[in-house]
């Protein structure tokens, strides 16, 4: 993909809503801004949390021990390399 711009936010929050914490991508551009990339790294941020939070509950819930399911602070890293 050549051209990546701001506009690609939209369609990257997508790919990021319905993909797992395991898939990442790596977009290589100097025009998509600060703004957009925060805006993104907080979405996945959020989403993983909100992914732990479900594993530790399940967790519990099943009497097992959850104290080994952590929030990686790295995650938006991983997931979104621009």
């Amino acid at each position: 993909m050549n051209n990546i711009e701001d506009d690609i936010e939209e369609s990257l929050q997508a790919v990021l809503e319905r993909s797992t914490d395991d898939f990442g991508v790596t977009l290589s551009s100097n025009k998509v801004s600060e703004g957009v990339i925060e805006n993104l790294h907080q979405l996945i941020k959020d989403l993983h949390k909100g992914n732990i939070d479900i594993l530790s509950r399940q967790a519990e819930e099943a009497g097992e021990d959850a104290s080994t399911i952590v929030e990686d602070p790295y995650i938006h890293l991983k997931r979104l390399a621009i």
